[in-house]
């Protein structure tokens, strides 16, 4: 996907296929580590290809993404995530996407550093100590599709 801040920015940019599979979803979940207590680089990506959608909403029109309801999941070894989550649900909110209580998934664990020697099968022993928000989530987005 090409950097910018445009729906097409030219030959190559997949950004337009990508876009069309948002906008058929009813659901939409922005899944990111945190990177010095920010999103990573794709994820920034994907916000700035989706100001187009607010700038269309500046002009006037009706959002594409009304109604659908958001979710995000954060990962990383340090603390941030509040922060995070507070500047992707507010650019929720300015793109139209509903953003429930409890529709948020963090899980930081030193265990996820830069250069840890964690193994796979320790991974997913820590992720499934959260398996009960992951399902609380999911139930709130469920919930809150349609309305």
């Amino acid at each position: 996907m090409q950097p910018g801040t445009y729906n097409e920015m030219g030959a190559g940019d997949e950004w337009p296929f990508i876009l069309a599979k948002i906008i058929a979803s009813d659901i939409i979940i922005f899944a990111t580590p945190i990177w010095w207590s920010n999103v990573s680089s794709e994820m920034q990506k994907v916000i700035e290809r989706l100001d187009a959608v607010h700038d269309e909403i500046l002009a006037g029109k009706p959002s594409r993404l009304d109604g659908k309801v958001g979710g995000i999941v954060i990962t990383g070894d340090s603390d941030g995530a509040q922060h995070v989550i507070a500047n992707i649900a507010n650019f929720y909110n300015a793109i139209g996407l509903i953003f429930p209580p409890y529709a948020t998934l963090s899980v930081m664990y030193e265990g996820q550093a830069k250069g840890a020697k964690t193994t796979r099968e320790e991974l997913w022993k820590k992720y499934e100590e959260y398996s009960s928000t992951a399902e609380k989530m999911v139930t709130q987005l469920l919930k809150y599709v349609g309305e």
